[in-house]
């Protein structure tokens, strides 16, 4: 699947949540890639987890205690996993290449999607 469709999928999802709920998600996701951009391995990743108690601080932003936080998170991403799982279940590809193919060139390929 491509990232673009990926994106566009969560984005959806993210509209159906609360205002509350997808803040806590972005702010997760943002925390976390910010901190992949900076070390090299997963082991690296890890220890700055551990270390910095970036999730912590985002507890302490949104005024619950970490537990409630990260509890809450974990609900958030199973609902959007959900959720992503049948859109991706429901996406019809079909194959124009054939209808197509000699307009764009012998070597592409032409597909329509529906979306869910």
């Amino acid at each position: 699947m491509s990232r673009y469709l990926h994106k566009l999928f969560i984005d959806r999802i993210l509209d159906d949540l609360s205002e509350k709920e997808k803040v806590m998600y972005k702010s997760v996701i943002e925390m976390e890639d910010e901190i992949a951009d900076k070390v090299k391995t997963s082991e690296q990743f890890i220890d700055r987890l551990k270390i910095g108690s970036p999730h912590k601080e985002l507890a302490e932003h949104f005024d619950m205690t970490l537990s409630e936080f990260i509890n809450a998170t974990n609900e958030i991403e199973e609902v959007i996993s959900k959720k992503l799982e049948d859109m991706y279940a429901r996406i019809q590809w079909f194959d124009y290449t054939y209808k197509l193919g000699t307009r764009i060139g012998g070597k592409k390929k032409v597909f329509f999607v529906t979306m869910p």
